[in-house]
Formats: C-alpha cells, structure tokens, sequence
C-alpha cells in the first residue's frame, strides 16, 4: 500500500520515509484509514488533472500550493468545475490559479456557491455576457431623437 503512494522511480528509502511523515500527519493508523487517505489522494489528483486541463497546461505544472488551492476549492469550499470556469471567464488574461484563487475566495467569503448565484449579483462583464445571452440596458430616453422644439416651447412669446 505505501509502495503505491511513492511517485514512480522515488521508491527509496528516504521517498518512504517522507511518505510515511505524511500518513502519520494525516492521522492514516489503521488498514482502513490508508485505503481512505489513498482514496482522498486519487480524487485531489483527479480534481488537479481536470482543473489544469481547464487552465489549459499541463498536470505536472502545477506547483504544491497550486495543487492545495484545487483541493480547497473543491474539499473546503465545495466548489466544482463550473465555478471555476466562471472564475477563469472572470480572470480574462490573468488565468493563473493564483488569481482564480482570489476570485473564489471572494465568493466564498460572500457566500456565493453557485454559478447562477455568481452572475446574479450583477458582475457580467466581457465574455460573460455572450455565454448568458444577457443583453446591455437600453437607454430610458434618446437625446438624440428628442423633439426639442415641443420641449422648449414656450406660449409666453407674443
């Protein structure tokens, strides 16, 4: 079971050691809490394959603190990909998973779990317009159009 967790050609004495410092920090004692750690580590990487395919790089690229803020998204926040697509549609050219970060820790700390909830507090802007078919306000009156002479008459004149 730990030989499993060791990444590929890493599968020393010193790897396993590691290894095994984060099973006891994970609180892994028993048979069945490894089968459980094991679990939860297959879904973080499941969950960093597929964010860093909508990042659009490659798995491997992406850094420790990147990989911990995908499983917070996720674990934390409940957050699933559709959170982060909006994210990153809101992140225009800064589509780092440090900047899409800060938009979704923006909307949790405002309580915003969804992504109908996200474009409902009147933040469309760009691209988020053309995906929700929202359509800009018309203006109340047109100037341009106005019969100026009926609203400067005045029946005073003799």
């Amino acid at each position: 079971m730990l030989r499993r967790s060791c990444p590929p050609g890493r599968r020393t004495v010193g790897a396993l050691s590691r290894e095994l410092l984060k099973w006891r920090d994970a609180g892994v004692e028993t048979g069945e809490d490894a089968e459980r750690y094991l679990k939860q580590q297959a879904q973080r990487e499941s969950w960093c394959i597929e964010s860093a395919a909508l990042f659009g790089i490659a798995p491997a690229q992406l850094s420790r603190w990147e990989r911990g803020a995908i499983a917070r998204w996720h674990e934390d926040w409940r957050f699933g990909a559709d959170m982060i697509e909006e994210a990153l549609l809101r992140a225009d050219n800064h589509r780092t998973v440090r900047y899409v970060d800060g938009i979704l820790r923006s909307w949790y700390a405002q309580g915003l779990t969804t992504v109908s909830a996200v474009r409902g507090q009147g933040q469309l802007a760009g691209s988020n317009i053309l995906t929700t078919g929202a359509k800009p306000a018309a203006p109340k009156t047109d100037l341009f159009q106005t019969n100026w002479n009926d609203v400067f008459d005045d029946d005073t004149e003799g």
